[in-house]
């Protein structure tokens, strides 16, 4: 396993971002979206971490969850649940869980004071929201004049 054989004379290693499963094979097989082969003359491939994403075919390597998205899931070839209202998600985060004994895992943030998060946001800096910018939607907002904001707030007349 491991190696494939295009001719009857010569194996060859299975390369990275492939799979050569038992015998017999002809041509290496491409890693299939969610996962990965980042080491030659392999048989399977190995299933994409929490955190990351493997999105296409032939992957040699994971890349790290977006900001703005939760990848609390092995085998994501993309991201599917959003940052949480009243936080934000740094790249990688793993869990949207906020358990104190998790230290390890990369967890969102919560939204700063004075600001509200609405769902994906992707980082802490506060970009007025146009609606034909992209930008302002993945970022904290300011909260509306007269109300106040407490950290984790996620309407613009606070809740946090």
């Amino acid at each position: 396993t491991g190696y494939y054989c295009a001719s009857e004379l010569v194996a060859t290693e299975c390369p990275k971002g492939h799979y050569c499963p038992g015998v017999g094979n002809i041509r290496a097989k491409p890693c299939y979206p969610g996962t990965y082969g980042a080491k030659t003359g392999k048989s399977n491939c190995t299933v994409c971490e929490v955190g990351r994403i493997c999105p296409g075919w032939n992957r040699t390597y994971p890349d790290p969850c977006p900001a703005g998205w939760v990848c609390d899931t092995v085998g994501l070839s993309i991201p599917y649940k959003e940052c949480p209202p009243g936080f934000w998600c740094e790249e990688g985060t793993m869990t949207a869980n906020q358990n104190p004994k998790d230290i390890f895992a990369i967890k969102p943030k919560l939204c700063p004071r004075g600001r509200f998060c609405l769902g994906g946001v992707a980082h802490n800096i506060t970009i007025d929201w146009i609606s034909t910018a992209e930008a302002g939607k993945k970022a904290p907002q300011t909260c509306s004049e007269g109300y106040y904001c407490g950290v984790g707030s996620t309407t613009p007349t606070g809740n946090g």
